[in-house]
Formats: structure tokens, C-alpha cells, sequence
């Protein structure tokens, strides 16, 4: 059970900080909620 929570940490801190530290990620979850197209900038 260890192994997983050590596993899932890694994978959520992945997310947060590489992939949420985006641009694109932040316009993509925003456009979705606010119903419009996502205004990509590919960075």
C-alpha cells in the first residue's frame, strides 16, 4: 500500500507542477468550464 501512495504522490506532483505549470493546460481546463474554444498557444 506504501508502494501506491509513493507512486500516486509522484504522478500527482507530475501533474501539478509539469503539466499545470502550462499555459495550453490552464486554457484547456478554463475553456471546458466556460463552455468556449480553447485558445491554444503551444506553450
Amino acid at each position: 500500500m506504501q508502494r501506491i501512495r509513493a507512486k500516486l504522490a509522484a504522478v500527482e506532483k507530475m501533474y501539478l507542477v509539469e503539466l499545470m505549470s502550462t499555459h495550453d493546460a490552464v486554457e484547456g481546463l478554463k475553456a471546458f468550464v466556460e463552455k468556449r474554444p480553447a485558445v491554444w498557444q503551444d506553450r
